[in-house]
Formats: structure tokens, sequence, C-alpha cells
């Protein structure tokens, strides 16, 4: 089980980069996927070889954590730019009650 689960989940990592490297493209060229299911399997193995379970294990843990900060910049971005959609939406509400009064 362990196995079927490793070998879809990297059957599904290699999509995902051959589908960034190629632009989106999601029908770029085999060849391309092979190399980077090649890759990510020859970096397994390293990893399996040199320290085992527990390299694997740390290497997953700090990428993770690395990704952590990316995720915290988007939600800053995501939260400043809301931020600044309420203060247009206000600023057209204003601009729309001036049009009404102007208007009667």
């Amino acid at each position: 089980m362990v196995a079927v689960f490793f070998v879809t989940s990297s059957d599904s990592g290699s999509l995902v980069i051959d589908s960034i490297t190629a632009g989106g493209k999601l029908d770029a060229p085999v060849g391309q996927r092979i190399l980077w299911a090649l890759t990510e399997g020859a970096v397994a193995i390293a990893l399996l070889l040199g320290g085992g379970l527990k390299a694997m294990q740390t290497v997953s843990v700090s990428t993770g954590i690395l990704f952590l900060f990316v995720i915290f910049v988007m939600v800053y971005s995501l939260l400043k730019s809301f931020k600044r959609l309420k203060h247009f939406k206000r600023k057209e509400d204003r601009l729309e009650k001036k049009k009404r009064k102007i208007s009667l």
C-alpha cells in the first residue's frame, strides 16, 4: 500500500513539475515528464541511501518550513489587496451618492 501511495504521489509531482516547466501546458512532451520522474526518483534514492528514512523526513520538513514563509507572504498580499479593494469600493459609493445628490 505504501508503494502505491509513493508511485501515485511521484507521478502527480512529476506531472505538476512538468506542467510548470512547460509554461502551463498540460500536453507537454512525454520525454520531459519522464525526465522529471527519473530526477525525482534519483533524489529519493540518494536520500534513502545517504541517510535512510530520517533524511527523507528531514528534507520534507525543512522544505515545508520554507514553503510556510511563502504562504505567509501570499496571505499578507491577499489581505492587503482586500483592504485596497474595500477602500476603492467605499470611494465608489461616495461618488455615487454625490452623483445622486447632484441629479436631484
